[in-house]
């Protein structure tokens, strides 16, 4: 039984929910001014949205990332699972930090724009 496997995955899973409620809310959260189907948000809604965007795409990636270094880890180099322990908090820092340090970056950067038909990093419509 690998509790730290099952922690990695469990987190990527949560992350994973973050992008459900991005592609769940869709265009719903783009400003309603501008010419997208759908629209109906605004500023702060379409910021919102970025963020968890950005959250998914960052934390799932690192996860994934932090999966394959466990089974690097377990695989390749034989670590038991009491060893796997130790470092199991580096294994989650990874994703969380960068995933959240991007995320929050991007709120007083104004990053989170309209994305075609959802909101993310773009560049702020002009006019």
């Amino acid at each position: 039984r690998s509790e730290p496997y099952h922690r990695l995955i469990l987190a990527m899973s949560i992350s994973d929910c973050f992008g459900d409620f991005v592609y769940f809310t869709g265009s719903w959260a783009i400003p309603q001014e501008e010419d997208v189907y759908g629209a109906m948000g605004d500023e702060q809604t379409c910021e919102v949205q970025g963020f968890f965007k950005q959250l998914h795409a960052t934390a799932t990636v690192g996860y994934n990332v932090m999966l394959s270094v466990y089974y690097l880890l377990v695989v390749r180099y034989g670590w038991s699972e009491q060893r796997i322990l130790r470092v199991e908090h580096y294994l989650h820092a990874y994703p969380i930090i960068y995933g959240l340090g991007t995320s929050i970056a991007g709120v007083p950067l104004k990053l989170y724009n309209n994305y075609i038909w959802l909101c993310w990093i773009a560049s702020a419509p002009t006019g």
